[in-house]
């Protein structure tokens, strides 16, 4: 049973703070699964709005997977570029968001899944400051990413695209049209989300 994924919060954070401490006890503070377990439970704070320890605990674990030499430092990175736009801090989400796509592809590849994430990372940090061209050209890259790595038809790609084309109402309304689209055109199932029937 996935605590978190049930929005069970509490339940998770008790488990998550629980693995912690035996991991760190068991297996010593720079442990990957002590950074493993650090970003699950930094996640989680953050679903429940404790953005200090969130915060707190994604930048340990960011910097566990930095002295491992491990590309995962990407994945925490961009859970603590995501928290900095939920607190609108989107030049430091920006900065923080780059550098964690810029280790992805250097560790992992240009069509990674971890890649294509830190691109919906960097995507959403643009969109958020209104630099829509720029956010879905690393939309288009991240749907390409998945695309590459799990093939056309899998859902992966779909759910990429989709975002793109959900990516349409914040735009300029010229743009729109065009966004949803060429979003449309790559996935039928985006088409039907960004046109419902009625």
């Amino acid at each position: 049973m996935n605590y978190r994924s049930r929005r069970r919060y509490g339940e998770a954070e008790g488990l998550l703070a629980r693995a912690l401490k035996i991991w760190e006890r068991a297996l010593g503070p720079e442990h990957p699964r002590v950074a493993t377990a650090l970003d699950n439970l930094g996640t989680t704070h953050r679903l429940q709005g404790k953005l200090t320890d969130a915060e707190a605990e994604l930048r340990q674990a960011a910097r566990i997977w930095e002295r491992l030499g491990h590309p995962s430092q990407a994945v925490s990175l961009g859970h603590v570029a995501a928290l900095l736009v939920d607190q609108r801090r989107l030049e430091e989400a920006e900065t923080v968001a780059t550098r964690a796509r810029e280790i992805a592809e250097r560790g992992l590849g240009a069509a990674h899944p971890a890649t294509a994430a830190s691109l919906q990372t960097l995507a959403v940090v643009y969109r958020e400051q209104r630099r829509f061209d720029e956010a879905e050209l690393l939309f288009r890259r991240c749907v390409a990413a998945l695309e590459t790595s799990y093939g056309a038809e899998h859902m992966a790609g779909g759910d990429g695209a989709g975002r793109l084309g959900a990516d349409a109402p914040a735009r300029r309304p010229a743009q729109r049209g065009r966004a949803a689209a060429r979003a449309g055109e790559r996935d039928p199932r985006a088409r039907a989300r960004l046109n419902p029937p009625g």
